[in-house]
C-alpha cells in the first residue's frame, strides 16, 4: 500500500456514531466455525418515507443453535430486546444541515428476525414507494413500505418466500418483460444448514472456516410479478432451472444492448452466469461466449461482490468483480455487442488485490472529478495458518483493511487505476471483517458517501469529505408505476449527461449490485471540467430514449418518463437538440 502523499487529507470520514447508528451486525459464533457465521450480512440505503433522505435498514444475525445461548464469542449487542437479535431499520431525521438517525425498528412494525442476509429495495406493488426484499438464511422476507416510516409484512400473501428457502444471499429487483411491474431474481448459496456438522481444516490440521467447495451450490429463484400483489416462481419457465452453484452477487443490465434486461451473476469458486433474456421472455446463460464466465486466464474465482458501471468512459457498461485473496479482482470491459473482455492488468487492477479477500464494492466518483473510482471492503474467510497464540478463532480474527481504487486520467491504453487506500482514512484501513457496502448520497451535498457492515463490529458510516463544495446535478429517474400518478424509480435505466463539443457522461439507474446491498437508486454527476451542459438523454429499459433540458446544479431533479423535450423514441433515433 502506497504511503500517503505530502498534504493529503482522507476523503472518509467514519460518522456512524456520532450521527445515532449504534448497530453491531452479529454473527452468533460459538467457536466451532460454522461456514455461514463468517458470511456477515447487508444493508440498504433508501428513502423509506418518501420525505427525499436516505434511511438506513441493516440485516442482522442469530443464533446458530438454541443450545448456542450464552455461549456466543461475542455478546449479543446492546438493545436487542429479550434476547432476541432482529434486522434494524434506522430513520433519517436530520434537520438544520445536522445529521441524525434514529432507531425506528420498534416503530416500524419491521420485526425481521432470522439470520440476515443480503436486502433489496424496489417498488413491488407500484405505489411509487420503495419496498425491502430480505434474503436469509431460512425464510426470506418482503416487506411493504406504507409511506409513513411503517412497513406491512407481505412474505405470506406474496408468495415469495413463505417455507425455508435454505441459504439466500441476495437479490436484484427488474422488470423482465417491460410491463411495468418489478418482478424478483433471488440468488442462493450452498445447501447447507446448522444441523451439518461438517468440520474443516488448514495445511497445520487445526480447524478452520470451511468454503463452498464441500457443498452442492443452491439453485436461484426467478419470481414473476403477477401485478397483484403476488409473484409466481418462474425458475423453471424461464429456463434458469440448472444446477445450482454458489452465487453472492447480481446485477440487471441490458449486456447484449438488445432492449432486454439481462441478470449477471458472480459464483463463488465456480463459473459465473450471464442470463440473456431472449424475445421469448426465456432465459440463457452465454456467460462464456460473452467473455464473463472465468477471467482472461481461463480460471473461475471466488465472485463476492459486483459493481456495473462505465469504468472507462466510453458510454457503455463495464463490470467489476470481487474476489478470494491470491485471486486478483477482475475488471471485465464491455467491447459492444455483448462481448466483454478482462482488462485488469491493463487497468492497474491487477496485483494491489492479490493479499485481500474483497465482498462488497460499488462505482463511485468519490472526488467528483467525473472518473469512477472503486471502493472495495474486505475480510478474510479463513483463519491464517500459522497463528498467535492470543487469536480467538472466529469471525473477528478474520480483520483486513478495506481498499480505495483511485481512477487517474485515462492514457493511451484507457483508464489507469491506483491503490490510493490512505485516502480512505484511518477507519476505513482498520482490521476489521467488513463484508457489506451500499452508496449514497446521505446528506444531500451531491458527494457519495458509503454505508459499511461488519461481523461482530459496529457499522460504519463514511462521509465524504473530498467532494465537499465541488459542482454537481442529481437525478432521480422515474417511470409511471401501476397505481394512478404513482412514479417509480426506472431500475436499469441508463442516463448520459450531455455537453457541448464532447462525449457524455453515463450513469446507470440501479440499487443492486456489491455484495448484499441496496444502494441509492439517484445518481449523480460532476461537474468540474465538464463544460457547458447541454441536456441530458435516458435510455429506458426498453431501449426507448428521450431527452430533457438540463437540470439545475447543486439538487436533484426528477426525470419522468414522457414529460421531457421529445416523446420516448426508438433507440438510436437522433434528438433535434443533438
Amino acid at each position: 500500500m502506497p504511503a500517503p502523499a505530502p498534504g493529503s487529507e482522507p476523503w472518509l470520514e467514519d460518522v456512524a456514531k456520532d450521527v445515532g447508528l449504534d448497530f453491531v451486525q452479529w454473527s452468533g459464533a460459538a467457536g466451532r466455525l460454522d461456514f455461514l457465521e463468517m458470511m456477515g450480512g447487508g444493508c440498504a440505503l433508501f428513502d423509506a418515507d418518501g420525505d427525499g433522505d436516505l434511511d438506513v435498514y441493516l440485516a442482522q444475525g442469530a443464533l446458530l443453535r438454541p443450545s448456542d445461548d450464552g455461549k456466543t464469542l461475542v455478546p449479543l449487542p446492546k438493545g436487542e430486546k429479550g434476547g432476541l437479535p432482529m434486522d434494524r431499520f434506522y430513520r433519517n431525521e436530520s434537520t438544520d444541515g445536522t445529521l441524525r438517525f434514529v432507531d425506528a425498528t420498534g416503530a416500524s412494525g419491521l420485526v425481521a428476525t432470522g439470520y440476515g442476509q443480503g436486502v433489496a429495495t424496489g417498488d413491488v406493488d407500484g405505489d411509487g414507494l420503495l419496498d425491502v426484499f430480505v434474503a436469509n438464511y431460512g425464510p426470506d422476507q418482503l416487506w411493504r413500505s406504507r409511506g409513513d416510516g411503517t412497513f406491512e409484512d407481505l412474505t405470506t400473501s406474496s408468495a415469495i418466500a413463505g417455507d425455508d428457502r435454505g441459504w439466500s444471499a441476495g437479490g436484484t429487483f427488474f422488470d423482465a418483460e417491460g410491463d411495468g411491474d418489478l418482478d424478483l431474481f433471488v440468488i442462493s448459496y450452498v445447501e447447507w444448514t446448522s444441523r451439518d456438522d461438517r468440520r474443516c481444516y488448514d495445511a497445520s490440521s487445526r480447524l478452520n472456516f470451511c468454503g463452498p467447495e464441500g457443498y452442492q451450490g443452491a439453485v436461484n429463484r426467478f419470481y414473476r410479478n403477477r401485478g397483484n400483489g403476488t409473484f409466481e416462481d418462474a425458475t423453471t419457465a424461464a429456463g434458469m432451472l440448472l444446477d445450482g452453484l454458489p452465487s453472492l452477487g447480481v446485477v440487471a443490465f441490458d449486456a447484449n444492448e438488445d432492449h432486454r434486461l439481462d441478470l449477471y451473476v458472480a459464483n463463488d469458486g465456480q463459473v459465473n452466469r450471464l442470463w440473456l433474456q431472449q424475445p421469448s421472455g426465456t432465459f440463457r446463460d452465454e456467460a462464456l461466449l460473452a467473455g464473463l464466465a472465468v477471467n482472461g486466464r481461463g480460471m473461475a474465482e471466488a465472485g463476492m461482490g459486483l459493481a456495473a458501471g462505465d469504468a472507462d468512459d466510453d458510454g457503455d457498461l463495464d463490470l467489476f468483480v470481487s474476489h478470494l485473496e491470491t485471486e486478483t479482482n477482475t475488471l471485465y470491459a464491455d467491447l459492444g455487442g455483448g462481448l466483454f473482455e478482462d482488462r485488469t492488468l491493463a487497468y492497474g487492477l491487477s496485483a494491489d488485490s492479490l493479499a485481500f479477500t474483497s465482498f462488497g464494492t460499488v462505482f463511485a466518483d468519490l472526488d467528483l472529478d467525473g472518473r469512477l473510482d472503486l471502493p472495495v471492503v474486505s475480510g478474510a474467510v479463513r483463519l491464517p495458518v500459522e497463528r498467535t497464540p492470543d487469536l480467538v478463532p472466529g469471525p473477528r480474527s478474520l480483520g483486513q483493511a478495506n481498499q480505495l481504487f483511485v481512477h487517474l486520467a485515462d492514457g493511451p491504453r484507457g483508464p489507469r487505476f491506483e491503490d490510493r487506500s490512505e485516502l480512505g482514512g484511518k477507519d476505513f484501513l482498520r482490521l476489521e471483517t467488513s463484508r457489506g457496502l451500499a452508496l449514497g448520497d446521505i446528506d444531500g451535498d451531491g458527494d457519495e458517501d458509503l454505508l459499511v457492515t461488519q461481523i461482530d463490529a459496529p457499522v460504519r458510516l463514511f462521509r465524504n469529505r473530498i467532494g465537499d463544495g465541488k459542482p454537481w446535478l442529481g437525478v432521480r429517474v422515474l417511470e409511471p408505476a401501476g397505481r394512478p400518478d404513482a412514479l417509480r424509480d426506472a431500475l436499469g435505466a441508463v442516463v448520459s449527461l450531455q455537453r457541448e463539443g464532447g462525449a457524455p457522461r453515463v450513469r446507470r439507474a440501479a440499487t443492486d449490485g456489491s455484495f448484499a446491498c441496496a444502494s441509492d437508486p439517484r445518481i449523480r454527476f460532476a461537474l468540474e471540467g465538464f463544460g457547458e451542459v447541454t441536456g441530458v438523454s435516458v435510455r429506458w429499459t426498453d431501449g426507448r430514449e428521450e431527452t430533457f433540458a438540463a437540470p439545475q446544479p447543486g439538487g436533484y431533479t426528477s426525470l419522468v418518463r414522457g414529460r421531457g423535450l421529445d416523446e420516448p423514441r426508438p433507440a438510436g433515433s437522433v434528438s433535434p437538440q443533438q
